[in-house]
């Protein structure tokens, strides 16, 4: 359907600042969309880098079997077992004290390894 020329002088159309202001607010809405843009392509791939470094780490995790849990439940069985000796009863004995340099020495240098190494 053509308009006549009576309904295209009564057509409403905006003024040309108005059309000008609207072309700026576009402007600069589509300029802080390619900011974003390429912040959200920044954070993507660092994302990428972390799961990679976190796909890595977890590679470098050690499988612990059956035996080696139960044998690590034992040395903490006897830790446990020295210190309430030593906090209920006020002393430990000679083979308290050998046990405890036996089962803690080798836990005390691994953690001391640990904090060598990230630090």
């Amino acid at each position: 359907m053509v308009p006549t020329i009576k309904e295209l002088e009564l057509l409403q159309v905006p003024l040309l600042s108005t059309v000008e202001q609207y072309s700026i607010n576009w402007e600069a809405l589509a300029s802080r969309g390619a900011g974003i843009g390429r912040k959200l392509s920044t954070e993507n791939a660092r994302i990428l880098e972390k799961q990679a470094e976190l796909e890595g780490l977890g590679r470098q995790i050690k499988t612990v079997s059956e035996s080696e849990l139960t044998e690590e439940r034992s040395r903490r069985d006897q830790v446990w077992g020295l210190i309430r000796r030593s906090t209920f009863d006020g002393s430990i004995t000679a083979e308290d004290r050998s046990t405890a340099i036996r089962v803690v020495g080798p836990f005390a240098r691994t953690v001391r390894a640990a904090s060598s190494s990230s630090g």
